[in-house]
């Protein structure tokens, strides 16, 4: 897959995540991973199990990071220095993505959004100073509310329930979901309406649909 085409692809997953997504858990294997797991996420996927929704969960796996900092900005005092660990061991409520604030291999973007963190806990690697970070395989940054990360690894691989995603799936996943999105609305209130679908219910239709 040459650049443009990754970029594309990174572009669309940037949105698919981020439009009405939420960040709802984090792990890490220290030198050798750190996963970032969002749902809500605009990508089609199966459904787990009969009579329930597609699942809308995928996870962001960084192999061989290099920096990994968790951000702040205007958190409460009773979250400031702990609400990572809290999301860690599903003690808090996911945090909701920012639209449009969640950028992939996009260093403009991404030194963009760094303008607006106020505090920063590195809790792998090297410091965010580090000059050259920007020269890896991959960097991710996103906010979520008050919270945020940023990433950078030598690699990057996308996952679901039912395994890994190749990178160049993700418009077609997109496309699939945004038909499956039509199909729900336009059985939405009838005797075939299918299972309530959180992610199609907070993306809803235009009026003049």
């Amino acid at each position: 897959m040459n650049n443009e085409h990754m970029n594309k692809c990174f572009r669309i997953l940037e949105e698919s995540i981020s439009d009405v997504g939420y960040w709802s858990w984090w792990n890490s294997d220290f030198p050798n991973l750190f996963q970032l797991e969002f749902s809500g996420v605009q990508l089609w996927n199966s459904p787990l199990q009969k009579e329930q929704p597609p699942s809308s969960t995928i996870a962001l796996k960084f192999l061989k990071p290099v920096s990994v900092s968790f951000l702040t900005k205007n958190l409460p005092g009773e979250l400031r220095d702990n609400w990572f660990e809290l999301l860690h061991k599903d003690k808090v409520e996911p945090f909701a993505i920012d639209h449009n604030c969640f950028a992939i291999n996009d260093k403009i973007k991404v030194q963009d959004l760094l303008q607006d963190k106020k505090d920063v806990k590195t809790i792998y690697g090297v410091q965010l100073e580090k000059r050259g970070l920007f020269d890896l395989n991959f960097f991710v940054c996103f906010w979520a509310g008050p919270v945020g990360v940023v990433v950078f690894a030598d690699g990057m691989r996308i996952f679901n329930h039912f395994g890994e995603i190749e990178i160049s799936k993700i418009p077609l996943m997109r496309r699939k979901w945004w038909n499956y999105w039509k199909v729900y609305w336009r059985k939405k209130g009838t005797n075939d309406e299918l299972p309530k679908d959180y992610t199609c219910e907070v993306t809803i239709p235009a009026q003049d649909d």
